[in-house]
Parts: C-alpha cells; sequence; structure tokens
C-alpha cells in the first residue's frame, strides 16, 4: 500500500488503530513509549493519526504501531479497509439477524453457505471470531448442544479477550471483564455466553455489560444502542423469571422501546411490551398486565407477524389468565 493511498484512507485507518487499541486494553502511552529505547512517535500524533487528522503516515510507523497492537498491517487491512471484510460482514449480519428472529434452519443454510465463500480466510481474526459466535448460538439455542456451544463461543471471545473467561471454573471472570474495553461482537459472544449460565449468573453478567456499553468507549453509537437494546431485553426478561418486582423492569422495557426506534427497529419492540405486560401481572395490576399484552398483541399484527401475535395471544390466556382482543 503506497502512501498516496494512505491519504484517502486516513479516516478509515486511524479509526481502525482506536478500535483495536481500546479493544486490546492499550494506552496511547504504551503505544508511543515517548522516552523510551521504542518510542515510535508523540502522543499529540497517534491521536492526528486516530481522528484522521494526519493525511499522510509514514508506513514504518503504521506497521510498528500495528506490531505494538499484536497484528500486521495485511490483516488490519482486510479488516478495516478492504471491501472484502465488509462483504463478508454484511453476509455475518444477515446470519445473526436471523439468529435474532429464531430463524434458524435459514440461519443455518446461510451460515454454511458463508463458510465455503473463498473470501473467507481463517487467517483473520475477525471473520473466524463472526462464524465462531454464529455457530456456537446456533448449537445453542436451536440443536441444544450446551458444551459444543460454550467450547465454541469461548474459543471465539478468546481470540480477542483471552483473560475474560477462566477456563479452570468455566466462568466469566467479573473482575476481568469489568476492567476491559468490550465491543459489540465481544458483547455479543458474552451475551451467547450468559445464556448458558444459570438466570442469576447470566444477569450480573448482561448487568455489567449493560454498564461497559453504556459508557460506550470502543463503540460506535449505532452498536451501542444495539448492545442496549438486547441488554435492555434480556435483563428485564430474567428479572422476570427470578421473580423480581422491581421497577427497573420497565425502566429497561421503556430504554428498549426508545433504543428500537431510534435504530428504526419494530419487531423487537412487541417483546418489551409483552414484558411490562408480565412485570404489571406479577404486581397484580391485571388491567394494566392486559393493556400491554394487548399491545404486544397489536404490534406483531400491524407489522405481520402473525405467529408471533398468536403466540402472545396464547401466552396471554395460559399463562395469566387474560383473554386478548383479536382483529377483524
Amino acid at each position: 500500500m503506497a502512501n498516496e493511498s494512505l491519504e484517502n484512507y486516513a479516516y478509515k485507518i486511524g479509526n481502525g488503530i482506536k478500535v483495536l487499541r481500546i479493544r486490546r486494553g492499550i494506552s496511547a502511552e504504551n503505544i508511543c513509549d515517548v522516552g523510551g529505547e521504542d518510542e515510535l512517535c508523540s502522543t499529540q500524533t497517534l491521536s492526528s493519526i486516530e481522528n484522521g487528522h494526519l493525511k499522510k503516515i509514514n508506513m514504518n510507523i503504521l506497521i510498528a504501531i500495528l506490531k505494538k497492537l499484536g497484528t500486521s498491517l495485511e490483516e488490519f487491512t482486510k479488516e478495516f479497509l478492504e471491501e472484502e471484510y465488509t462483504l463478508f460482514d454484511m453476509k455475518f449480519k444477515e446470519i445473526w439477524n436471523l439468529i435474532y428472529d429464531k430463524l434458524y434452519i435459514e440461519a443455518e443454510e446461510k451460515l454454511f453457505e458463508l463458510q465455503k465463500e473463498k473470501f473467507y480466510n481463517k487467517n483473520y481474526t475477525s471473520f473466524n471470531q463472526s462464524l465462531l459466535l454464529c455457530e456456537g448460538a446456533l448449537l445453542s439455542r436451536h440443536r441444544n448442544k450446551k458444551d459444543e456451544a460454550l467450547s465454541l463461543l469461548v474459543k471465539s471471545l478468546q481470540l480477542t479477550q483471552p483473560k475474560i473467561f477462566d477456563k479452570k471454573i468455566k466462568k466469566v471472570d467479573l473482575k476481568k471483564l469489568a476492567a476491559s474495553f468490550i465491543n459489540k461482537r465481544e458483547s455479543d459472544i458474552l451475551i451467547e455466553i450468559a445464556y448458558l449460565n444459570t438466570k442469576k449468573e447470566a444477569l450480573e453478567i448482561e448487568e455489567l455489560l449493560y454498564k461497559l456499553a453504556s459508557s460506550g468507549n470502543s463503540m460506535s453509537v449505532d452498536d451501542k444502542n444495539k448492545v442496549l437494546s438486547s441488554l435492555c431485553f434480556n435483563m428485564s426478561n430474567k428479572m422476570l423469571d427470578l421473580g423480581r418486582k422491581d421497577k427497573l423492569i420497565l425502566e429497561l422495557c421503556d430504554e428498549g422501546i426508545n433504543l428500537e426506534k431510534q435504530q428504526r427497529s419494530t419487531a423487537s419492540i412487541s417483546y418489551f411490551y409483552y414484558n411490562k405486560g408480565r412485570f404489571y401481572s406479577l404486581i397484580g395490576e391485571l388491567e394494566n398486565a392486559q393493556k400491554f399484552f394487548q399491545k404486544s398483541y397489536d404490534f406483531f399484527i400491524n407489522i405481520e407477524k402473525f405467529d408471533l401475535a398468536e403466540s402472545v395471544f396464547l401466552w396471554s390466556k395460559e399463562k395469566y389468565n387474560i383473554i386478548l382482543t383479536k382483529g377483524e
């Protein structure tokens, strides 16, 4: 890559360096090593690079920075600059959305196709991490193979965060997690790992992830909102499963609804309405419970998710003895 082309990618290069540095928990001072034997540049220069203000970057300095970040120029280029990575990421997101919507058979088919793609290269950490995440999630959610799923998810996590999971006790180390910078994909992996724990243990992991995501220091605004929305639902769900009557449940549901609206998403809003109905049922406010169960049902009907609407109707009737009004 010549310096002329670096000018065109100044912002992407800088952002990529910043993402990797935060992901690995390395300070700017440690990268620059000002006054040390391996001094690269001043912290001001590094800041200019990370913010895309330095249009011409010395190739030797760039390679040295990447070496300190534990990556190569080739891998960095594939992850942050080339169309190859963008195409892979689009296909990964398609599969992940299918898993999120519980369309597991279709997700498995798409994942199998992606694994056969010529551009997929197992040497690239981000590619491998994404595929392991999808495979682990499908084994857990669809095939109910919990041990195999955990093994793949831990392998995926350790590609970029090798210290967070304690293999001896097979648990997430909460202290190490609290001191880490977590990106969206790592959050997704940890949420899947939490799913394989007891509800109480999972809630502890998710509450900590919620705090980390709220700080948003290693995620874009869009990624932060997606992670928070997922955590709002998972946390409210587990609190209800544990019989908790905290008003925090309602706050989480309302936050989730607002986040989904900001992202112009729709289907997930119905789940938050349903959890609000569950909360009011739990505290004996059946009129409010019916109101939110009905909103959940109507919302699914409006977006033509008729199977999910029918599930809400049946759940409300069988679990809470609440009969909803069906449309004409």
